[in-house]
């Protein structure tokens, strides 16, 4: 699944693609996702289920607002 997280260096979107079926969501819900950002060059790291969220709600096209807000920084 496609999903993004913001590069909190530069806050430029950063999207990429995310295992979003059954098996691994239920594995990776609780570990976390390191994205090596080609802006900063840095790794950030997000909690699985922020980034899956995030994924599945950009397909129905909306947010929740916690996640609205976390975009803004």
């Amino acid at each position: 699944m496609q999903t993004q997280i913001i590069c909190p260096s530069t806050g430029a979107e950063l999207s990429f693609d995310v295992a979003g079926d059954d098996e691994t969501a239920t594995r990776m819900w609780q570990q976390r996702v390191r994205v090596r950002c080609p802006l900063c060059e840095g790794v950030h790291e997000r909690p699985y289920r922020e980034i899956y969220v995030t994924g599945l709600t950009d397909q129905f096209g909306c947010l929740p607002a916690d996640m609205k807000e976390d975009r803004i920084h």
